[in-house]
């Protein structure tokens, strides 16, 4: 085995638990999806959003033409997102923040 590839092997085991602990935290589920939205990660590979799907800090949303997504998050609220709009989800300590654009397409 190269001196490399032992290096990219050691890299990747190191990385790994980071990613994973990136993940630990679900901060909300989507509840409602008609239409289309996308799904993009901040860890791990982008995609359609689904129904029930888990969502992390991190993971943005995005809602196409004629889409309406409804997000619960820490089961106790719940988040409309209108067509063409986006959000985003953070969080740190057990509180969360939520980024969107634009403002108006969004209620609690």
């Amino acid at each position: 085995m190269s001196a490399a590839r032992l290096a990219a092997i050691v890299a990747v085991a190191v990385m790994m638990p980071v990613v994973v602990r990136a993940q630990d935290s679900e901060l909300g589920v989507v509840t409602t999806l008609q239409g289309t939205a996308v799904l993009v990660r901040a860890a791990g590979p982008s995609g359609p959003l689904g129904p029930h799907d888990h969502l992390f800090s991190g993971d943005r949303i995005v809602t196409h033409d004629g889409s309406l997504v409804r997000v619960l998050l820490g089961r106790r609220a719940v988040v409309t997102l209108s067509p063409r709009s986006s959000l985003t989800l953070g969080g740190a300590n057990g509180s969360q923040v939520l980024c969107c654009h634009p403002e108006r397409s969004i209620t609690t």
